[in-house]
């Protein structure tokens, strides 16, 4: 078999292009421009082969070596590639360092970042969840590093509900979506550990932002739907009993009576009512969210003043964006069935 010889310095190359390639992946609009190299696939591959032989399929050696073979597939853009090894990266690492350990901080969001240029969005969403999950395990409930994992899957839930890029889940009789009733959930359970004293308010602060904009999201949901989303109080059909005097042959009359199902007259209104009762209470609770915002915004001097000139801003964002729903509210009323 054919071995192959690379120097340190060829590797030197292959590393600083992987780091150019994460500045690149940064930057809207730019190509990558890493040319494909059959040999170095080669070389990577047959280290591989070398290490199962040797120290069998769950050698520590396999994480790095897969690793460098995915980081190569995904510099030239094969990210089928590269999300497979991502993912037996990923496997290993549990298997030889436990469920939860920082190497796997640290190939997830890899693996989540060649599974997104796919658009495979369920599969973003376990992992991301995936990661979310060991981040929780890894760091203190109320770190700085804790309300980032939370801030970075709350983003995501609520682009991906946005967007329409997963099913996120059922909806309640409220017309809230289970998804994002978890996510304010999370928001809420995160707050209190998260602290509001000295050097910890913009994390605090970033979580109520956090929670403000689920809260709206819920709002603006809840607007778009249809009455018959809801569910009334009176039932849709009611039996009634009718009667009718028939005449037959004979010239003798005779009353027939017979149960007939038909449509509650009241259940179209109860419809209107419910809906009209959840629209008002989701603004209502995003309304306090960034009430809540703004009052923990002026109860702190000591923030940094382009940090509370930037909150000051997206609060007027938000209180624009609960004006517009509470007409759109007025108008969803009036809409036809």
């Amino acid at each position: 078999m054919t071995s192959f010889i690379v120097s340190p310095s060829r590797f030197s190359v292959y590393k600083a292009a992987g780091a150019l390639c994460l500045l690149v992946l940064l930057l809207p609009g730019t190509a990558l421009a890493i040319e494909p190299d059959p040999e170095y696939a080669e070389h990577l591959q047959e280290r591989i082969r070398s290490i199962q032989s040797e120290g069998g399929a769950y050698d520590v050696g396999l994480i790095e070596a897969r690793s460098d073979l995915a980081a190569y597939y995904r510099d030239i853009g094969d990210h089928v590639e590269a999300a497979s090894l991502y993912s037996d990266v990923w496997q290993s690492s549990r298997i030889s360092q436990g469920l939860y350990s920082e190497q796997q901080l640290q190939v997830l969001p890899l693996l989540i970042a060649s599974l997104e240029k796919l658009e495979e969005w369920e599969q973003v969403d376990d992992y991301r969840y995936l990661l979310f999950h060991t981040q929780s395990r890894l760091h203190e409930p109320g770190s700085q590093a804790q309300v980032a994992a939370v801030r970075d899957w709350g983003d995501w839930k609520l682009r991906a509900w946005r967007e329409g890029l997963i099913d996120v889940g059922s909806t309640s009789s409220y017309g809230t979506p289970a998804d994002l009733n978890e996510l304010r959930s999370l928001y809420d359970d995160t707050l209190p550990q998260s602290g509001a004293d000295a050097g910890s308010e913009d994390v605090h602060l970033d979580l109520l932002y956090g929670r403000t904009l689920t809260d709206l999201e819920i709002a603006r949901h809840v607007t778009r739907l249809p009455a018959r989303a809801f569910s009334a109080n009176a039932p849709r059909y009611v039996n009634r009993r009718v009667c009718r005097n028939v005449t037959d042959q004979s010239g003798n009359t005779e009353r027939i009576c017979w149960t007939e199902r038909m449509e509650n007259p009241n259940w179209r209104s109860s419809l209107r009512d419910e809906q009209r009762r959840a629209m008002d209470r989701a603004r209502f609770r995003a309304s306090r969210s960034a009430e809540d915002l703004q009052a923990f915004l002026d109860d702190r001097e000591s923030l940094d003043p382009e940090l509370r000139e930037q909150y000051r801003g997206r609060i007027e964002a938000i209180d624009e964006e609960l004006s517009v729903l509470q007409r759109q509210a007025r108008r969803a009323l009036l809409r036809t069935w």
